[in-house]
């Protein structure tokens, strides 16, 4: 049951990754674009969710049911991050940051979470100064991970902080292995900012 229970927590995690993802206007912040020779720093578009899965999320009933779950299990992140996820979908986004950090204190380490959270500030909320802390954390608990600095470098870009962006696109590659399928797309965006 435990090893269902990870699963599952992966699956909701890659799921809350392509909502995030899908939320921005022309292009996809956490979802790199695909091969193109355009990489953007556009401001967030919240109000669009794309992904087919989102509708097991969408509508008061599901939020309900969602944040009766995570109630019903305050430990555990899961079930946090489900709540959290329909909360965002259905645009209550104190209530996806109230679930987030929920899920952050159950796991403090968890860069994808404090992505997440990051991404509710500048993306829902249209808040990119609150976001800026989560998406640092995220990069200095998982070095590795991508979307931390994707979405930092985007964040501190969009405060007009283009030297900001371009450190925090510099210290991603350093960070990340050049054999990952994104690190070409983080140079993309760093060449953008020249």
């Amino acid at each position: 049951m435990g090893k269902k229970k990870v699963g599952i927590g992966i699956l909701i995690g890659v799921l809350v990754i392509v909502l995030v993802a899908l939320s921005l206007s022309n292009k996809q912040a956490n979802k790199v674009p695909a091969k193109t020779n355009q990489t953007s720093l556009t401001s967030p578009n919240k109000n669009q969710i794309v992904d087919p899965n989102a509708a097991k999320f969408e509508g008061q009933a599901n939020l309900t049911k969602y944040e009766g779950i995570a109630q019903q299990n305050p430990s555990s992140p899961t079930d946090q991050v489900n709540a959290a996820v329909s909360a965002y979908v259905n645009q209550d986004y104190p209530k996806a940051v109230e679930y987030y950090k929920k899920a952050v204190a159950l796991q403090p380490k968890n860069a994808q979470y404090l992505t997440y959270l990051g991404n509710v500030y500048f993306r829902g909320l249209n808040d990119p100064k609150e976001a800026i802390p989560y998406y640092q954390a995220a990069t200095q608990s998982d070095p590795h991970y991508v979307y931390g600095w994707w979405n930092l470098a985007i964040c501190e870009n969009t405060l007009g902080n283009k030297d900001a962006a371009k450190a925090t696109l510099q210290k991603g590659l350093a960070s990340v292995s050049s054999s990952d399928p994104l690190y070409k797309q983080l140079q993309a965006l760093l060449d953008t900012l020249k």
